[in-house]
């Protein structure tokens, strides 16, 4: 195994904005998991450090957004480790070092990379991890939205692989 991505369906209007990754999985347990609900969440993404670089994560974000269209999902919310905002904390908020990464002034290898992968940027949720220490507890909000989704259709569960 060389990269894992998790994710469940929640009713994002339960949720909104100021959550934290506990409140959103149920503690990592996923039992807030709702297949009626709209919105696919991005609970992790990862790839083994020995295989970054390979398009690993990029994949991952490809078969979350083929599983959206597949499901009739209306979008896929997630939320992004800053992990150099560390570096700037004493110096700016972290919704300011979100538009210095966005402004190409700050590096970020997540939020970057989120937004390569046709993500936009939707603000920064605070104690959102608490343990993250390179964040600083932060983490900013994305959203995908799907395109294809059709409001009077239901979400539907595919049969066999999604390609």
């Amino acid at each position: 195994m060389v990269g894992v991505a998790s994710s469940l369906i929640v009713h994002w209007g339960d949720y909104g904005v100021q959550h934290s990754w506990k409140e959103v999985t149920g503690s990592g347990t996923f039992d807030t998991h709702d297949p009626t609900a709209r919105t696919l969440y991005g609970a992790e993404v990862f790839a083994d450090p020995a295989f970054r670089r390979l398009g690993i994560g990029k994949k991952l974000y490809q078969a979350r957004r083929r599983l959206c269209r597949a499901m009739n999902l209306r979008r896929i919310m997630a939320c992004g480790r800053m992990p150099n905002y560390h570096r700037y904390a004493t110096q700016m908020s972290p919704e300011s070092y979100a538009m210095r990464v966005i402004w190409g002034d700050l590096p970020d290898p997540v939020l970057r990379f989120q937004l390569r992968e046709g993500f936009q940027y939707c603000g920064v949720v605070h104690g959102y991890l608490p343990s993250d220490d390179e964040s600083v507890g932060n983490a900013t909000i994305i959203v995908w939205i799907n395109d294809r989704y059709k409001s009077d259709k239901p979400t539907t569960v595919p049969e066999g692989p999604i390609l």
